[in-house]
């Protein structure tokens, strides 16, 4: 169970002060140095060894990478996917789904969370070598398709790899039935224009919980976006309580995704399953998550944080794009 941080300590905020015509500027240039996050030691820090694939539950899998999540559902009728990884890392995770014993082929659908490469970047080929439907908003697919002709704005720093053609729109509150399991979408925009935001049905033996999958929960976007943020997460809170969140990243999961498989590795059979996070804790995370975007909703006018050296010339390829 996630470690309880009293509100109090949460002062996210980590930024040099820009006023003025300082703060136009930053907003048209974008941002190198204004950051707000979760406090420090909100989100554990740690090595925690974990096995790539992992089963998280009985029809939930790992198949992403040690920096991006993407999960592979199982249903009655096919596979359902939830991001595709970039266009570095997508024969990794075509790979984790088959050394599961699952055919790629099957896949029926891919839920991308946001516009950003890291999540869709992949689509491209798993769209030609599977023939599944790509689901984005109708906001993040006009981004993506908009990204080429748009690339020195800082907004596209992280929209650099080429989109699959245009396939299905998300209309938020959909309800798509796959088999036996059936997915509800959410438009939740903010970190992207469209960021879209899942729920669906997770199974542990006769035990069953309900599952988020929160698209965009990082706060790199500009001070023009940042009001829908927030709007977007107070949604997803209002449409609890959730037993399960399932984060786009690993460490954007309560508690920590990796932490929580590795100490619940030697569970007992009746022992709680250690991913499943609760109502209280996951209302803490979101109300933590809010706290910090209120605080950047009020700051004064600042811009997208830019790609910075350390990102696009780091050696690993999870968040690598050639530019």
């Amino acid at each position: 169970m996630m470690k309880r941080v009293s509100m109090a300590m949460v002062v996210g905020l980590i930024a040099t002060t820009v006023v003025g015509g300082q703060a136009q500027d930053q907003s048209a240039r974008g941002r190198d140095d204004l950051r707000w996050a979760l406090p420090s030691g909100y989100i554990p820090r740690g090595e925690w060894q974990v096995q790539i694939p992992f089963r998280i539950f009985d029809n939930i899998y790992f198949v992403g990478n040690e920096a991006v999540s993407s999960y592979l559902i199982t249903t009655s009728d096919g596979l359902v996917l939830i991001d595709a990884t970039n266009a570095l890392m997508v024969d990794r995770t075509l790979d984790n789904i088959r050394q599961l014993g699952f055919d790629p082929k099957d896949i029926k659908y891919v839920f991308i969370t946001e516009s950003h490469e890291i999540h869709y970047g992949g689509a491209a080929q798993i769209k030609a070598e599977t023939g599944a439907t790509i689901c984005l908003s109708a906001a993040d697919w006009d981004f993506v398709e908009q990204a080429a002709a748009r690339a020195d704005q800082p907004e596209y720093d992280w929209t650099t790899q080429v989109p699959p053609p245009r396939d299905h729109e998300i209309q938020d509150g959909e309800v798509i039935t796959v088999g036996d399991a059936t997915f509800t979408l959410h438009v939740t925009p903010g970190h992207t224009p469209g960021t879209s935001s899942f729920e669906y049905i997770a199974h542990d033996g006769d035990q069953r919980y309900r599952v988020l999958t929160p698209g965009g929960t990082g706060l790199s976007m500009g001070s023009e976006w940042t009001d829908e943020w927030v709007k977007g997460r107070e949604r997803l809170k209002g449409l609890g309580p959730w037993d399960v969140v399932l984060g786009n990243h690993p460490n954007n999961t309560p508690g920590h995704l990796f932490k929580l498989t590795v100490e619940g590795a030697d569970r007992d059979n009746g022992d709680p399953h250690p991913v499943v996070q609760g109502p209280a804790d996951i209302d803490e995370w979101l109300d933590a998550l809010l706290e910090v975007g209120r605080q950047k909703d009020q700051a004064p006018l600042h811009g997208h944080l830019r790609r910075g050296p350390t990102i696009a010339d780091q050696l690993s390829p999870h968040l690598l794009t050639p530019r």
